[in-house]
């Protein structure tokens, strides 16, 4: 569960809308929630705390245990688990509507997931450093129909996500998302280019949907 005491808020109250801000594995709410509010300070921040204590913070999935001796079945019920205490806070909360997710790495594949179990709750998602979990989730069907706005920023060094999760991404995007691709020259990181991009990204969607659009283009 998701424990509202140790949830950052930061930005507008009175904004444009709330961004739920889902942090990396051994990362903290701050470190997130101060990054995002350089770039976006007009929208509502939320920045959760993972409910695992990993390292020299948090995480979402403890990586005590190896993930890839777990099934795709097993990893995507972890998952829901994680998921339905993030919809369970958000339930009880008071934010300002459109909500939107963004997070990195664990927090990066829990934002798609989290699109993916209710797409009628989240007017959008961005995923850095992350990929979408294998299988099928119930939500795969409405956002075959709805095509909603998704950003996805990855490191082209980025050992930690795979050449398979990097092929089983851009093809889900491709079938579920209006998607906005950028990659980059890092590894398992983020920069502040890539930060600009995300910045960009989230106000032509709150501008409206004709500014949706599928855009894809390395960045040097």
């Amino acid at each position: 569960m998701i424990d509202p005491a140790a949830v950052a808020w930061g930005g507008a109250a009175t904004g444009l809308g709330t961004i739920v801000l889902l942090h990396g594995y051994g990362s903290n709410e701050r470190e997130l929630l101060n990054q995002v509010l350089r770039v976006l300070p007009e929208f509502a921040l939320a920045s959760l705390r993972g409910p695992v204590t990993e390292g020299p913070g948090n995480g979402w999935v403890s990586l005590n245990r190896s993930l890839t001796d777990l099934d795709p079945g097993a990893i995507s019920a972890l998952a829901d688990g994680v998921s339905a205490g993030v919809m369970a806070w958000l339930d009880g909360a008071q934010h300002r509507e459109p909500v939107g997710l963004l997070g990195v790495s664990q927090g990066g594949v829990l934002a798609l997931h989290l699109l993916r179990r209710a797409p009628e709750r989240f007017s959008f998602a961005v995923n850095l450093s992350g990929y979408v979990l294998a299988g099928r989730v119930a939500g795969d069907e409405i956002l075959e129909r709805n095509h909603p706005p998704v950003f996805w920023g990855r490191g082209t060094r980025d050992e930690l996500v795979r050449a398979a999760d990097v092929e089983r991404t851009s093809a889900w995007l491709a079938r579920h998302s209006t998607a906005t691709i950028r990659t980059y020259d890092l590894e398992h990181a983020e920069s502040e280019a890539e930060y600009g991009d995300v910045a960009a990204f989230v106000r032509s969607v709150a501008e409206g949907p004709s500014q949706r659009h599928l855009a894809t283009r390395p960045v040097p």
